[in-house]
């Protein structure tokens, strides 16, 4: 639905009714992308790592149905898989974990597409990029000089991620073209499956671990710029005092000594 609030249900006695509406200083930009944001995300975003997840799905279908077709074949097997390692291959985890893998992957880029509402930094999303990282980006011109998107973008890796996860789907595909020349082991399929889950995974992880980082980084230093100004004051200098490191750099020494230009 759009910018709203159901307020049907709501009934206090005596509320003022005659509220003078205030003037919005909203331009008409912002406010038809508040209307799309809060009623139609899709509208407005797309998630760029669709096709290149459903590539690694079609791959991994394929394992499946290769392993299928050797599981319901001739009591030799085909190869070096015999049926009866196919079918406990099948019987377990390995293909259910990676398409659970790549189903996060795929939320966690929803989000970061503004396709879904980010829930904080361990599932962060668009909101967390442009609030997050922007403030990264500034504190890290104000305090160092530095430029550049790095900081802003590095929480948002899985939208730039295409080459990494289409290495994994290569390497599937291998392996399922290895089971019908009869050259692949489930050892072989084990690993490839393995590793294309674990390489997915860590997109995401990073992504949340980098943005907590910026985060731990900010609060750091809000606190840090703030002390020479809070110094001032007699009841927060009395706290420095008592908190103080008393060797030579402590915070009583830096806040003390004039610092060269």
């Amino acid at each position: 639905m759009a910018f709203t609030l159901d307020t049907s249900g709501i009934s206090i006695p005596g509320i003022p009714t005659d509220v003078p509406v205030p003037v919005s200083g909203i331009t008409p930009t912002s406010l038809s992308l508040v209307d799309k944001m809060t009623s139609n995300p899709a509208a407005l975003f797309s998630n760029p790592m669709v096709g290149t997840v459903n590539s690694m799905g079609q791959a991994v279908d394929s394992v499946q149905t290769k392993l299928q077709a050797v599981a319901d074949g001739p009591l030799e097997g085909t190869g070096k898989i015999t049926p009866a390692e196919a079918q406990s291959y099948l019987a377990g985890q390995g293909l259910q974990d990676i398409r659970s893998s790549m189903g996060n992957f795929m939320v966690h880029t929803d989000r970061l597409s503004g396709l879904l509402q980010s829930q904080g930094l361990n599932v962060p999303g668009l909101g967390s990029i442009m609030s997050l990282g922007r403030q990264m980006q500034n504190m890290m011109t104000m305090v160092n000089g530095a430029g550049g998107c790095v900081t802003t973008l590095g929480g948002a890796t899985g939208l730039f991620s295409q080459e990494t996860i289409d290495t994994e789907t290569s390497k599937i595909a291998v392996i399922a073209e290895g089971i019908s020349s009869g050259v692949t082991t489930i050892a072989d399929i084990t690993q490839t499956i393995v590793s294309a889950k674990e390489t997915v995974a860590s997109v995401v992880d990073k992504d949340s671990r980098f943005l907590q980082q910026c985060a731990n980084q900010l609060q750091s230093a809000v606190v840090a710029l703030a002390m020479e100004s809070a110094f001032k004051d007699p009841c927060i200098a009395f706290m420095f005092q008592t908190i103080s490191n008393v060797n030579p750099g402590g915070l009583l020494d830096v806040l003390s000594t004039p610092i060269a230009k």
